[in-house]
């Protein structure tokens, strides 16, 4: 496996399960999330990490400048930043996803799925996403220090009432509250009307996400629709019973700009 890939899955165990891992111990991880090794269907695999000569410091970035896609340096001094995604950015994208996830879909979605399956279908998804982008799509992220932290990820003229949809929402956990979540809302307000003045926009969220919930109203967001979630994948064995999702709307997108820090 080359450098980039093993660093790769060192951001992603840390991102994820918060495992500080050095990069031998990493490989069997990159080689799973590059497709160097593809599990035959059906098999299930057991990565063992072992060997932690690795700090929190530079995982984050914060000990050394990191390198973005490109190999430009970003200096350990750098802030918080947002700009659009790219193809580079799925491993890290999916990893946010999936850890997203398993801190707020446990109870709605089943523990099989989200502690062994997660991570496998959302890399495809958004390799899939980023490699042949959508017009009408806009995949926004918070990078800090190198390594991201927010996503928001929007579709544009997905509904004929409702506008855009804002398929994607996260933030790294330990980073909430401290406005990432509103900015990435102030801008998917903002790349809504630029696209359609007269567009809304909405997005679909756990009833038992009560966070979450109470996020999104403070933001004059409106609870207007209940329904069913449908399991990832289409697969209803991912699901625990038949969980429950609200649409939250926002007639008029605007009003998330005002409400940016």
């Amino acid at each position: 496996m080359d450098d980039d890939a093993i660093r790769g899955a060192q951001r992603t165990l840390w991102q994820a399960p918060r495992i500080a891992a050095e990069p031998a111990a990493a490989v069997g991880i990159a080689a799973l999330l590059t497709g160097a090794y593809k599990p035959a269907p059906g098999e299930r695999v057991a990565v063992i990490i072992s060997g932690a000569n690795m700090t929190v410091a530079q995982l984050d970035g914060r000990q050394h400048g990191v390198r973005e896609q490109g190999g430009t340096p970003v200096p350990a001094s750098a802030e918080l930043r947002f700009r659009a995604a790219c193809p580079g950015d799925s491993q890290a994208i999916a990893a946010l996803h999936a850890g997203s996830w398993q801190r707020h879909y446990r109870g709605a979605f089943s523990d099989a799925f989200l502690d062994h399956e997660a991570i496998g279908y959302l890399l495809p998804l958004w390799t899939e996403r980023l490699a042949t982008p959508d017009p009408r799509t806009r995949a926004i992220l918070a990078e800090r220090d190198g390594t991201v932290v927010g996503l928001a990820y929007t579709l544009l003229g997905q509904d004929a009432t409702w506008g855009a949809f804002l398929d994607n929402l996260h933030v790294a956990y330990g980073l909430k509250r401290r406005g990432i979540g509103t900015r990435l809302l102030a801008l998917t307000g903002q790349a809504v009307l630029d696209w359609s003045p007269s567009s809304g926009l909405y997005l679909w969220v756990l009833e038992q996400n009560s966070d979450a919930r109470a996020f999104y109203a403070a933001r004059g967001g409106v609870c207007v629709e209940r329904g069913q979630v449908p399991p990832p994948g289409g697969d209803p064995a991912r699901l625990n019973g038949q969980p429950t999702g609200l649409r939250y709307a926002w007639r008029d997108p605007s009003q998330l700009l005002a409400s940016r820090p």
